[in-house]
């Protein structure tokens, strides 16, 4: 492969993905795209011959950064005979060609500037944005927890107005009884009640008539 702008690691790619046995790793059929079929394997085997690494995750960080795409699994279904679909890793790159290497000279990695000017237009409103939203929902919480506290206090007041009615008639039926208790006593003794004791508790609403 001729052309000394290409980066060493694509150079190191395009060489593994060629020399690895095709059950761990190819080309696909047309040569625009190649397919992990054993990202296992391939991590074990392949990555310390020509990364001195088997981390798997760190290479397909480093595809990201020269602009890979993992391609969808409904592609990979039509390009792989496997049943273990799920596994599999397939990578594609418009300058990354098994038939035209010459063109990985136009993959250039990504850099911290690059990715800083792409997205820095929108940070500062989108920063602003959740800056608002946080905010709405701090005032909202703080009404919430006002109108729960109200609602507490109006609770709190039914249910001590509700207990007056339930124990004022026990009060009542408790005055009634010794009412009845002294009648019992008066109409019991030996001493015949005055006519106008006898009137008296005649009057009386609590009064039992036995």
């Amino acid at each position: 492969m001729k052309g000394s702008t290409t980066a060493i690691f694509l150079k190191k790619t395009f060489d593994m993905i060629s020399q690895s046995p095709e059950d761990i790793a190819e080309w696909g059929p047309d040569g625009t795209t190649f397919i992990v079929k054993d990202p296992k394997e391939f991590a074990a085997t392949m990555l310390p011959k020509y990364f001195k690494h088997s981390n798997f995750s760190s290479f397909v960080r480093q595809l990201n950064f020269y602009g890979f795409r993992k391609s969808k699994k409904e592609v990979l279904m039509v390009v792989m005979d496997t049943s273990d679909i799920k596994n599999s890793w397939e990578f594609y790159h418009e300058h990354f060609n098994r038939n035209k290497p010459q063109l990985m000279s136009k993959i250039k990695r990504k850099t911290n500037n690059s990715e800083e000017e792409h997205h820095s237009p929108e940070q500062p409103s989108q920063v602003e944005d959740l800056r608002q939203q946080v905010s709405d929902l701090q005032s909202q919480l703080t009404q919430l927890t006002g109108t729960l506290s109200q609602l507490s206090s109006m609770i709190q007041t039914v249910v001590d107005q509700a207990k007056k009615p339930i124990e004022q008639p026990a009060l009542n039926k408790q005055d009634s009884f010794l009412q009845d208790l002294e009648y019992l006593e008066i109409i019991t003794s030996t001493k015949e009640p005055s006519a106008s004791e006898f009137q008296q508790l005649l009057s009386s609403p609590s009064v039992v008539m036995y």
